[in-house]
């Protein structure tokens, strides 16, 4: 695809590789699945990748605390991101390494994530080291038994945030997500961390009410925000106290929703069917196209 008429900066595909495309030059990031607390790749594989991609950055797991992704109890992910973090670290000591983005940062995913936190201390004697904050940022109902990303692995509650689907592209809620974060962070001494969102967009189809325009609007309004967000007293003193630092939209070529298949999403930047360069950009892929145009002038 032409990625660079979109003027990304990075990319990932939930995965790690020994030598990522990177057209343009752009930053490739390595995610490691952690499916119940199991690494899942071997370690000299692992080592390899690490010791030929100096400087990259990892994240450990994707949506660690849901069952339809790594599906980790809090004491599961912790005891894994120890092993991994001081294994990334022992092969390349400048490798930036991130936590694995929740689906949201809701109280029961902070609940989550505050017990990972609290059982890395117990067990290791030391805070969890982490160099990049990462979430997702999907706007999902939380209830047990149906639709949306249902309750974080190893608590007991059987629902939290009742998002409706209508509130899938809800920017004020998108807001509230962040600066909630942002506050979590700062009470927790992690302030002077970057903040990152590895994942997010708007995932329910036009059928549901979501049209190119609805989406369109969604992009515009979350790119408008991520970029001037800033508090003086939670934001990255080094990056002029910006809430949040990098972020990806979901997605570059995923397919749209299939009902005969239960299978897809909305908000692909290139129609999936048309893999030969330079590929077909979507009516939102062109949107994307327009946004970053304006803003290298």
């Amino acid at each position: 695809y032409d990625v660079a008429s979109l003027h990304v900066g990075w990319y990932s595909d939930w995965g790690t590789s020994l030598n990522a495309l990177r057209p343009g030059g752009i930053e490739y990031v390595q995610l490691i699945r952690v499916p119940e607390g199991r690494i899942s790749l071997p370690l000299d594989e692992l080592g390899a990748r690490i010791n030929a991609n100096p400087g990259y950055l990892w994240i450990i797991g994707n949506e660690p605390e849901c069952i339809w992704q790594d599906n980790c109890t809090p004491e599961q992910y912790a005891t894994v991101y120890h092993q991994l973090y001081w294994f990334i670290k022992g092969r390349d000591p400048t490798a930036q390494v991130a936590i694995g983005g929740v689906v949201q940062p809701t109280p029961l995913r902070l609940k989550w994530l505050g017990q990972v936190l609290e059982y890395y201390q117990v067990t290791y004697g030391a805070a969890m080291p982490v160099d990049v904050w990462n979430i997702h940022n999907q706007i999902l109902q939380e209830l047990q038994g149906s639709w949306g990303c249902e309750i974080p692995r190893g608590l007991t509650e059987t629902s939290g945030q009742l998002y409706g689907i209508n509130d899938n592209d809800n920017i004020s809620i998108f807001k509230q997500h962040v600066e909630g974060f942002r506050v979590w962070m700062r009470d927790r001494g992690q302030r002077e961390k970057p903040l990152i969102i590895s994942e997010y967009g708007v995932l329910f189809p036009p059928e549901y009410g979501y049209t190119v325009e609805r989406v369109n609007a969604f992009m515009d309004a979350s790119f408008d925000y991520l970029l001037t967000a800033w508090d003086a007293g939670t934001g990255y003193g080094a990056d002029e106290d910006r809430l949040v630092q990098r972020w990806l939209w979901y997605s570059l070529n995923d397919q749209p929703w299939n009902p005969s298949t239960g299978r897809g999403f909305n908000g692909g930047l290139f129609d999936y069917r048309y893999p030969i360069y330079p590929g077909v950009p979507t009516l939102i892929g062109i949107n994307f196209r327009r946004y970053t145009n304006a803003l290298i002038g």
